[in-house]
């Protein structure tokens, strides 16, 4: 796969599966926005298998584990050369790890959240504690927007410290 051309749909997936534990480098718009499609309709489909086999239920079962367990790598490391792309750092995506690390605790322990918010509920005399939770909660989603725009920018057109420009190098590249 040449890395200095735009992805089609089947070319992004084996990329980001292919490159699941590389977090150097970059990659384009394309890729990322292609397996993160994939990765929706994926996790439909495991949904859905979910669904048909232990029917409606508060928590997913086996389908969402293999998911989980399938696209962890990928998309982390696909998000982290994506932010590389535009110039900044993969740490940028670190509260999607936090997210991850959630879903992990959830599957292992289903009451893990009734569990968490017991400690932290007004009822409990721990009013700062739950102040401090809904403040988190609220700059983590003004976090994702923000890496949700990060996603959808436009390549950082220059080398930077990730590498060449996956997008520009090879428009370059026609006129050496």
């Amino acid at each position: 796969m040449d890395r200095y051309r735009q992805y089609g749909f089947g070319e992004a997936v084996k990329s980001a599966f292919v490159r699941a534990f590389d977090f150097s480098g970059r990659s384009r718009r394309s890729e990322y926005w292609w397996f993160y499609l994939f990765t929706l309709i994926s996790g439909i489909v495991f949904g859905a298998l979910d669904l048909g086999l232990y029917g409606l239920g508060l928590y997913f079962e086996y389908g969402y584990f293999a998911f989980s367990v399938i696209f962890f790598f990928p998309s982390l490391s696909i998000l982290t050369r994506r932010l590389h792309d535009t110039g900044r750092s993969g740490w940028f995506g670190a509260p999607y790890w936090a997210y991850y690390i959630y879903d992990i605790l959830l599957l292992f322990d289903q009451n893990f959240t009734s569990k968490f918010f017991s400690l932290v509920s007004p009822n409990s005399g721990s009013v700062g504690i739950t102040a401090l939770v809904v403040a988190a909660g609220f700059v983590l989603v003004i976090w994702v927007i923000f890496i949700f725009i990060l996603t959808l920018s436009d390549s950082h057109r220059d080398l930077n410290r990730y590498g060449p420009s996956p997008k520009y190098a090879s428009i370059e590249d026609t006129f050496e």
